[in-house]
Parts: structure tokens; sequence; C-alpha cells
């Protein structure tokens, strides 16, 4: 009986043991199982203009754990700006990362896979700080409305809008278009409210031309002159704008924009 005993206790033993042994073994097998080969996508096309985040996953198929990106895009200041916090990456001193092909290299431990990014032109118009609202005064001399839009394009492009009159305080909804030589378009409503020349003496605030010059009346143009009116409200333009026009004119900008600067106009300078 007492044989029969330990015998049993020697098997419950071992059972004990061959449980603590298979979970050991379950548990290095997959804490030291050698990880899945990174599977790179050979190209990930991304169309000009859109957001570029340089997320492992998205040059991957699969799990992307663990795996982190080497690129020019992330090295090279002098080219390119890249914001750790939401992993945008832009050409330097754009608000977009320009048509090209970009390598990027994913590393997992000592692994290594290649991959290429490609920005796409897509050939198609699109409008830089683009407003929701623009306030003119009433009879404004050499007013026209293509002149507050500005679209930037790979090919020519202009700006054109509906007919509007603004010989009347009101407000109108329209089309703006951006069109290129390519026949590519790109279009957005736009609310404009035409103003009297009291509300501009009372300093209600206009809009101002993406050049951030401004068309006024002949009677507000009087005013200033005699002294008997001393300011107006202007509102400023988006710093995008303001960027894109300086890259133009210091010939950096590859891309074509809709402005052409404007000769022999009757425009005020803040």
């Amino acid at each position: 009986m007492k044989k029969t005993s330990t015998v049993r206790k020697r098997n419950r033993i071992i059972a004990i043991c061959l449980c603590v042994i298979a979970l050991l073994g379950a548990i290095a097998f997959f804490v030291f199982r050698p990880a899945e080969p990174i599977k790179a996508r050979e190209q990930v096309e991304i169309a000009y203009g859109e957001p570029v985040r340089l997320d492992p996953a998205l040059f991957v198929e699969g799990e992307a754990d663990n795996i982190t990106i080497e690129s020019p895009l992330l090295s090279d200041s002098s080219l390119y700006t890249y914001n750790k916090t939401t992993r945008q990456v832009t050409s330097k001193g754009k608000d977009t990362l320009e048509p090209g092909e970009f390598p990027i290299t994913l590393i997992r431990g000592s692994e290594k896979a290649a991959s290429t990014l490609i920005v796409k032109s897509t050939g198609k118009p699109r409008f830089i700080g683009m407003p929701e609202l623009v306030v003119v005064e009433e009879n404004a001399i050499d007013f026209d409305l293509a002149n507050y839009f500005l679209a930037i394009a790979d090919s020519p492009v202009r700006i054109e809008t509906d007919p509007i009159d603004i010989s009347a305080p009101k407000e109108e909804t329209v089309t703006i278009k951006a069109v290129c030589e390519n026949g590519s378009t790109a279009q957005q409503e736009v609310k404009v409210k035409v103003i009297s020349t009291d509300a501009v003496a009372s300093q209600e605030t206009i809009s101002s031309m993406i050049n951030g010059l401004t068309v006024l009346n002949q009677q507000t143009w009087d005013a200033l002159n005699s002294g008997s009116q001393t300011s107006i409200s202007i509102a400023s333009q988006p710093k995008e704008v303001t960027t894109i026009l300086l890259q133009k004119e210091k010939g950096t900008l590859k891309n074509s924009i809709s402005y052409t600067k404007q000769e022999n106009k009757k425009y005020f300078d803040a």
C-alpha cells in the first residue's frame, strides 16, 4: 500500500514537472522565436498635395511593430521639414512634399528592407489659403474678384470667377475655379460681402487681395487723401499665401501659380 502511494506521488511529481517544462518551452518559443521578416511594399504612391506621414505601417504589409524608418526625408533638414509629433514631412518652406521619389529604409533590429515613396503629381490645381469670405467696398476701383484667390499647379493655371455686381451692399455666394492649361480644374464656393463706404469709414474690415493690396472706391480715396479719414481696417493674408508669393519672387518656386503682378492699377497699400 505504501509502495502504491509512493508511486502515485512520484507520477504526480513527474506530471507536474512535464507541465512546467512544456509551459517554459512555450514561453521560450514566443519570446525567442525569430521575428517575421519585414514585408516591405516595393512602392507607396501618394498624390501631390496630400499630407505625407512617415508611419512604418504605410510601407509594410502586415504588422509594423518595432519597425523604424531611415530616409533623407528625416535626416536632411536643409531640404525637408519633419514634424515628430504628427510624423508629417514637407519640402522646406512649403506646406506639402514636392513630387518625386524618395528612398525609405525599414529597420527592425539587424534587419533592413527597402521601399520607395512616390509623391505623384495629379496635374490638378489646388487653392492656397482659400478664404471663406471676401469683403469688398461698393464701387471699388479696379476690382477683380480673381485677385483674391491663389491657385498652384504643375502647369500654367488661372482663376475664373462668376460675375458679381458690387454697385451696392449685399452678400452673394460665387463659384471660384482654378483652371489649368491641361484642362484640369478645381472649384470652390465662396461668400462675397459688399459693404458700404460708410461701413468702411466706420472701420468694418475689408479683405486684401493675395498681394496684400486693397481696392477702394473714389470717395474713400478722397477721404484718405484729404485727411478726413486716417485709417481703414484690412484683413491680412494667410502666411502660406505670402510664403508662396515670396518663393515666386525669389525664383525658388517650381510650380506655376495663378498670380501675376498687376501694373497701372489703383490699389491701396496699407
